[in-house]
């Protein structure tokens, strides 16, 4: 199950990377769901409570680069992206 959870990130951050900052965002928020939903079956697993912070911080890194790059379009005259 958390190798599975794994890969759904890395999804995520191989979408972040090449600056599909939505579609990273569902992605994390997707996966964050599927924590949550899995952390009330083990609610100790420091596993699945390490991959749901890290999940949260790559959410949030994703909407920080999203912001950056639509401050620096808008700047510019070009049409900005949607963040999530």
């Amino acid at each position: 199950l958390l190798v599975d959870l794994k890969s759904h990130m890395q999804t995520a951050l191989d979408a972040l990377d090449q600056g599909e900052y939505a579609t990273a965002r569902r992605g994390f928020h997707t996966t964050l769901g599927q924590v949550d939903s899995t952390l009330k079956l083990y609610p100790e697993s420091q596993s699945l409570k390490t991959l749901k912070g890290d999940l949260e911080q790559a959410d949030k890194r994703a909407l920080q680069a999203c912001q950056a790059e639509n401050d620096m379009l808008r700047r510019r005259g070009g049409k900005m992206s949607p963040c999530e």
